[in-house]
């Protein structure tokens, strides 16, 4: 089952993205599901974007379930600023 939200707990990767200072209307955090990490990064791209417009920078970390939902088990596979 292919889930579309970026918010379902069902995904299987999550990424959470803290901004070195908080953004109007956005706030310091921002977070997003979703089922293939490629999805997940173009996700991500446009919170980069509008920390960059900003003059914020973007501290990403993405993590993997490892277990099938309703379990988990999160796994950090990738960790970077932009």
């Amino acid at each position: 089952m292919k889930t579309t939200s970026f918010k379902s707990p069902k995904n299987k990767y999550r990424a959470s993205v803290t901004y070195s200072k908080a953004l109007k209307e956005i706030g310091s955090v921002s977070s997003a599901t979703a089922n293939e990490v490629d999805d997940l990064k173009a996700h991500i791209q446009f919170h980069i974007d509008q920390a960059h417009r900003n003059k914020a920078t973007c501290f990403i970390t993405i993590s993997e379930n490892l277990k099938q939902f309703p379990e988990f088990d999160w796994k950090e596979i990738e960790r970077y600023e932009a």
